[in-house]
């Protein structure tokens, strides 16, 4: 995979767990995963808390796809 290299990314949003349903549902770039331990790019929720953890994964996943996908669900999720 060369240079390739992921990170992960935590956090809450406005709304708590009960707008974490219809951001997840409005992404398309992603996986809704229970678990980690794959080189994919996955999100999910910690149950309960309304946490959203993502794990950017090692795919040829263009930067500015991730931040238009990421945007478009919040705006998604708002609307």
């Amino acid at each position: 995979m060369g240079d390739c290299f992921g990170g992960m990314l935590a956090g809450g949003l406005a709304g708590g767990e009960v707008a974490v349903g219809p951001f997840l549902h409005a992404l398309e770039l992603r996986t809704i995963a229970v678990r980690i331990g794959n080189a994919s790019t996955l999100i999910w929720s910690i149950i309960g808390t309304g946490v959203l953890r993502l794990s950017v994964g090692l795919a040829d996943l263009a930067e500015a796809d991730l931040k238009t996908d990421v945007s478009h669900a919040l705006i998604e999720r708002v609307a």
